[in-house]
C-alpha cells in the first residue's frame, strides 16, 4: 500500500520529465541534421513523438486499464517505456553517432533514486541493452553519409562501454546512498517516538508526585496538631483529670473544638435560683 502511494506520488514527475525529454529531442533535430549532417527518419520520429505524447495525454486512463499487478509497478513502467522510445528516436536520427544518447544516463538516475535496487539495475541494464542496439541499425542510416573511419567506430564502441560502467556505478551508489537515508530516516523516526514516550512517562511522574504532595501536606499538618496537643503540659494535666478529653486528645483535634469552648464561655447558662 505504501509502495503504491508513493509510486501514484511520483509518476507526474516522470510524466513531467517526458514533456521535458520530448522538446529536447524535437530541438535536436536541427543539430542532428545540419551540424552532425546524420541521416533522419522522419515517419519513424513522428510516429515515436506521437506515441510518448499520447502516453502522456492518456495516462490515466491507460492506468486504469492495466491489471492490477502491473499497476503497482506504474513508475517503472513508465521509465522503460520512455528508455524504448528514445533508443528508437536515435536509431531514426543517427544510431550510436547521435550524442543525444547521454540522455538515458537520466532515467538510469532516475531508477536509481527512486525504485528499488533491483529494478534499479534492470533499468540500467536496458539502457545499456538499448545503446547497444543502436549499432544494430543499418550503416547507410546510422551514420553520416561520407563513410566512417575504424577510429570513429572505435569511439563509439568506447562510448558505450562508458555507458555501462556509468550506468552500474549510478545504479549502485545512488542506491546505497538512498538506503543510507532512508535508514537514517527509520533511526529518527524511532529515536523521536522513544522522546515522545519519555515525555509522556515524565508527565505522568510529575501528576503522580503533584498529587501526592497536595494529599500528604494536609495529613503532616493534622499530624504535627496532634503531636503539639499531646505534648503540651496544660493538655496533659486537663487529660489525666478529665477522661472525656483523654479520649479526644487521643482521637485529635475536632472541627467544632473552639465553637464549643466559646459556647462554654459564653453560651452556658447560669440555673436560676
Amino acid at each position: 500500500m505504501i509502495a503504491r502511494a508513493l509510486d501514484e506520488t511520483l509518476v507526474p514527475w516522470v510524466l513531467a520529465l517526458r514533456w521535458v525529454v520530448i522538446l529536447v529531442l524535437v530541438s535536436s533535430l536541427p543539430a542532428t541534421t545540419e551540424l552532425l549532417e546524420l541521416h533522419v527518419h522522419v515517419p519513424v520520429i513522428v510516429a515515436t513523438l506521437a506515441v510518448l505524447v499520447a502516453v502522456n495525454l492518456g495516462h490515466r486512463r491507460l492506468a486504469r486499464a492495466l491489471p492490477a499487478a502491473l499497476r503497482r509497478h506504474a513508475l517503472f513502467l513508465n521509465v522503460a517505456i520512455d528508455l524504448v522510445a528514445i533508443t528508437v528516436f536515435l536509431a531514426a536520427s543517427g544510431g550510436a553517432a547521435n550524442p543525444f544518447s547521454s540522455i538515458l544516463l537520466v532515467y538510469v538516475a532516475l531508477g536509481a533514486a527512486l525504485l528499488p535496487a533491483r529494478a534499479a539495475f534492470a533499468l540500467a541494464g536496458l539502457a545499456a541493452l538499448s545503446f547497444g542496439a543502436l549499432f544494430l541499425t543499418p550503416a547507410e542510416s546510422a551514420c553520416c553519409q561520407e563513410p566512417v573511419a575504424p577510429a570513429f567506430s572505435n569511439h563509439l564502441y568506447g562510448m558505450w562501454v562508458a555507458f555501462i560502467l556509468g550506468a552500474c556505478l549510478v545504479a549502485f551508489f545512488v542506491s546505497r546512498v538512498r538506503h543510507a537515508i532512508e535508514a537514517r530516516d527509520r533511526e529518527l523516526a524511532e529515536l523521536t517516538a522513544r522522546a515522545e514516550r519519555a515525555d509522556k512517562f515524565a508527565a505522568v511522574g510529575t501528576l503522580a508526585a503533584g498529587t501526592a504532595h497536595e494529599l500528604g501536606t494536609p495529613l503532616a499538618t493534622i499530624s504535627v496538631f496532634a503531636g503539639e496537643l499531646e505534648s503540651s503540659p496544660a493538655t496533659a494535666e486537663q487529660g489525666r483529670g478529665d477522661p472525656r478529653a483523654s479520649g479526644a486528645l487521643s482521637r485529635g483535634p475536632r472541627a467544632d473544638a473552639p465553637r464549643s469552648s466559646r459556647g462554654g464561655r459564653c453560651g452556658g447558662r447560669r440555673p436560676r435560683r
